[in-house]
C-alpha cells in the first residue's frame, strides 16, 4: 500500500515537472515559427507571384499581363492557366544586347566598387580594432551616423559637390591647383564615389567585428619569438581575423546591394545614356502595353501625366530614372 503511494505521489511530481518543461518547449517552437511565417507570407507567396507574373505575356489591359491569377475556374481552370505559361520573356532578355550589357555593366561595376570598397573599408576597419577601447564606441557611432540621413539626400549632396560649378572644382579652382573645372559628374568616377561612400558601412563594420575579437597579444608575442610580419602562405592575422568574420564575407554584401540596387548609378550617371536606354526600352513591343498602353502610347502620347522626371542637374532635353 505504502509502495503503491510512493509511485503515485512519484508520478504525479514528474508530470508537475513535465509540464513546465513542455510549455517552455512550445514557447521556443513558437518564437521560432513566427519568423518563417513571416517569411513565408511577405516574402515567398510574394516572390512566386512575381515570377508567375514572368512567365506571363503583356497585355493592354489591368493587369497588364495574361493570364491574370483567377481561381473561378476551379482546379481545370488553374491547370489551363499554367499551361498558357511560358519562358519567352526569359529567352528574350538573351536575344537583346541591350539587357545583357546592362547586366555585365552592373556585374563589372558591382566588382570594382567591392574592391575599393575595401581598399577603403579595411584600413578604417583596422584603425577602429587597433583604436583604444574608450575611443571604439565614438568611432562606431562615426560610422553608423550616415544611417540617419535619408540615402537619396546623401547621395544627392555628392551632386552639388561634383558638378562643374560645385564645391570640389571651386575649391580646386580658388587654390590654383586647377585653370578650369573638372568634369567628374555623368562619369564612372562620379558612380564609383556615390556607391563607396553609399556602401562603406556595411564593408567596414563586418570587417571590424572580427578584427576587434583578434587578441593582438598573440601577434606582439609572435613578432617577440622572431615570427616574420609576411609569412610564405601570405596569410597575415588580419586576413586570418578576416575569415572569422562569418560565412558570408563582407564584401559580398556591398556587391550584392549594388547589383540589385542602382541608385548611386542612376543619379551621378551620364542623363544622356540612361535616357536613350529608356527610349529604347519604351520601343520594345513587350513593354509598349506595360509602359504606355501600347503602340503610341509608349511614348506617353494617350498619358501626357505619366513621364520621366529629369534629375536635378541633368542637361536640358535629357530625362532621367529617379
Amino acid at each position: 500500500m505504502a509502495g503503491a503511494t510512493l509511485a503515485t505521489t512519484t508520478a504525479g511530481a514528474a508530470q508537475a515537472q513535465a509540464a513546465p518543461q513542455q510549455a517552455t518547449s512550445f514557447t521556443g517552437k513558437l518564437v521560432i515559427i513566427i519568423p518563417y511565417v513571416f517569411l513565408l507570407v511577405f516574402f515567398l507567396v510574394p516572390f512566386f507571384i512575381v515570377f508567375k507574373i514572368s512567365l506571363s505575356q503583356t497585355a493592354i489591359a489591368m493587369p497588364p499581363y495574361t493570364p491574370a491569377l483567377d481561381f473561378s475556374g476551379g482546379i481545370s481552370g488553374i491547370i489551363g492557366q499554367l499551361k498558357e505559361l511560358n519562358f519567352d520573356n526569359y529567352i528574350f532578355l538573351t536575344e537583346d544586347p541591350l539587357y545583357i550589357n546592362a547586366y555585365l555593366t552592373s556585374v563589372i561595376v558591382a566588382g570594382i566598387s567591392t574592391l575599393l570598397t575595401l581598399l577603403v573599408g579595411y584600413p578604417i576597419a583596422y584603425g577602429m580594432a587597433r583604436a583604444p577601447a574608450t575611443l571604439r564606441p565614438t568611432l562606431l557611432m562615426l560610422v553608423i551616423l550616415p544611417f540617419w540621413t535619408s540615402f537619396l539626400i546623401r547621395v544627392y549632396a555628392w551632386i552639388g559637390i561634383l558638378k562643374p560649378e560645385g564645391l570640389l572644382n571651386q575649391l580646386l579652382l580658388s587654390t590654383g591647383i586647377i585653370s578650369e573645372p573638372l568634369i567628374i559628374l555623368n562619369t564612372y568616377t562620379a558612380i564609383f564615389i556615390g556607391i563607396v561612400y553609399s556602401y562603406l558601412p556595411f564593408m567596414v563594420l563586418p570587417l571590424y567585428s572580427a578584427l576587434e575579437k583578434m587578441d593582438y597579444s598573440l601577434v606582439e608575442a609572435a613578432q617577440d619569438l622572431a615570427a616574420r610580419r609576411s609569412p610564405p602562405s601570405g596569410r597575415s592575422p588580419s586576413d586570418v581575423a578576416a575569415r572569422r568574420a562569418g560565412r558570408q564575407p563582407a564584401g559580398l554584401h556591398p556587391g550584392r546591394r549594388r547589383i540589385r540596387h542602382s541608385g548611386p548609378a542612376r543619379w551621378l550617371a551620364d542623363a544622356d545614356d540612361r535616357s536613350h536606354a529608356v527610349e529604347r526600352v519604351q520601343r520594345q513591343p513587350r513593354l509598349a502595353g506595360v509602359l504606355g498602353g501600347g503602340g503610341a502610347a509608349a511614348a506617353g502620347a494617350d498619358r501626357p501625366n505619366c513621364h520621366l522626371p529629369a534629375r536635378p542637374g541633368a542637361r536640358s532635353g535629357t530625362g532621367a530614372l529617379t
